[in-house]
Parts: C-alpha cells; structure tokens; sequence
C-alpha cells in the first residue's frame, strides 16, 4: 500500500471546492455574489465536486499488486509545477478566509 500525495491534494482540493460552495449557500452569500439564474448551475457544480472527490478517494491509495501491472512514470517536481499548484489554491484559501472571517 502507497500513499500517492498529488492524488490526495487534488482529492482535497475537489473537497473544498465542494465545501466553499456548500457554505456559501447555506448562509445564503452566493445569492449576493451571483445572478440568480445561475444558482442552480453552482449547486450542481458543487455536488459534480463531491462526486469526483469521492472517485478520486478510490486512487489516494494504491495496491502493491496493481502498481506492478502499470507503468507510472513519476512526475519531476518543478517550480513550473510548484507556481501552477500555488495558482489554483490560492482563490480557495483566500475565500475561506474572506468568508470565514
């Protein structure tokens, strides 16, 4: 059994997503923040969000016996890589903090 870190992070990150947009409309803030023809649309993007957080659960950890069978080439860790990550998790943590606070 191996636990595959960039899987777990993009899980975590599906996690929050779908939880941001839980709390926004559950305290009723993403009625302010967008037209309201497009509410049902955000909810349903929310709820897509939990679901591939859930298929994405099933690869955080691999097998010994299936890792054999495939041929993973590993990812090199670059600043590109680094910069790209930073990039998409900045908004998330900014509105937790924006709307937590």
């Amino acid at each position: 059994m191996k636990l595959e870190l960039e899987r777990l992070f993009a899980a975590c990150t599906l996690f929050m997503f779908s939880m941001l947009i839980f709390y926004l409309d559950y305290t009723e803030v993403l009625y302010q923040l967008v037209q309201p023809n497009y509410i049902r649309v955000i909810q349903l993007t929310s709820v897509c969000f939990l679901f591939l957080f859930f298929i994405q659960l099933r690869t955080v950890v691999t097998d010994d016996r299936r890792r054999e069978k495939k041929v993973v080439a590993k990812a090199v860790i670059t600043c590109n890589r680094i910069l790209s990550f930073i990039i998409f998790i900045l908004p998330i943590v900014a509105c937790y903090f924006l709307f937590l606070s």
